[in-house]
């Protein structure tokens, strides 16, 4: 009988979660499921000082995650994401390096790493007719136009007598 733990999907993605976290939430991101929140828990356990590797072998992936050049977890399964998530879920260790100092035993708590933003695709542009500036999605093939002056332009358009129509008469 497998557990759901051993099993993509939600159960598994809450107790990354969880690990993560502290909290389960109710959706979790899909960190045993989805490329983009695979790549993002990389980035975030990078900048918690774990290294992971990730190799593929035979159509199986394995997961190591180590911290001060010792292994402390690993996790093995069809996918990358999945592979991942079960080590994320196996670490047992989240303490930091054995030093001389007095607090050699305090854990590092995962802190949250955020990404730069996305590049937007959206621009400021200014109105050809009125001048007034608006944020759009820029399109070299369309005139810059706001809302407002690209309807009235619009109506003027559809209000114009068809070409076709004198042609015929």
């Amino acid at each position: 009988m497998t557990s759901t733990l051993d099993l993509p999907g939600i159960d598994l993605d809450r107790r990354v979660g969880v690990v993560l976290n502290g909290e389960a939430k109710e959706r979790p991101p899909a960190y045993s499921t989805s490329p983009l929140t695979a790549s993002r828990l990389l980035a975030r356990l990078g900048g918690m000082g774990f290294r992971v590797d990730l190799e593929e072998s035979g159509g199986i992936w394995y997961c190591t995650m180590s911290l001060a050049n010792e292994r402390v977890s690993s996790g093995s399964a069809g996918t990358r994401e999945h592979a991942l998530a079960r080590a994320v879920v196996h670490c047992r260790r989240w303490a930091a390096p054995a030093a001389p100092s007095a607090n050699a035993g305090a854990t590092i708590r995962p802190r949250r790493f955020i990404l730069p933003p996305r590049p937007s695709a959206r621009q400021t542009l200014s109105c050809l007719d009125c001048g007034e500036y608006f944020t759009a999605q820029r399109n070299p093939k369309v005139k810059p136009l706001c809302n407002t002056c690209s309807w009235r332009r619009l109506s003027r358009e559809r209000r114009k007598p068809s070409l076709s129509v004198k042609a015929q008469a």
